[in-house]
């Protein structure tokens, strides 16, 4: 290959390398939007189900993490044994043995009563 055709290769590929670049940013932005209207759907999602709920009587139930106290957080092995929010409807409590539950809604620690109500 002479200098050239390694020349123009160079040029071909950082015009390639130009589109691709603007090709993700294109993709990135789109996907922030369909992020942002996954969270919407889900809430209207939530709300929608929550108005059947009551028009059917069904009782919900709410999980809210509290905080750690002073004594916990200074015991190393008492922290270890936490609860990880995986989403807005499912926690897994971690101990000898991990087991996830499902609710209705889940609130972590710094949520407050105003929130949950």
């Amino acid at each position: 290959m002479t200098l050239t055709e390694k020349a123009t290769r160079a040029e071909t590929l950082e015009v390639e390398c130009k589109a691709l670049q603007q090709q993700i940013k294109s993709r990135e932005g789109e996907f922030v939007e369909m992020s942002t209207k996954l969270l919407d759907e889900n809430k209207n999602r939530k709300s929608l189900l929550n108005e059947l709920e009551d028009l059917k009587g069904k009782i919900r139930v709410y999980c809210r993490i509290r905080p750690f106290s002073k004594s916990e957080l200074e015991d190393e092995e008492r922290r270890g044994m936490a609860v990880k929010i995986n989403d807005h409807m499912s926690i897994t409590v971690h101990g000898r043995i991990d087991n996830t539950y499902n609710f209705d809604s889940v609130f972590g620690m710094n949520t407050t009563q105003d929130q949950v109500f």
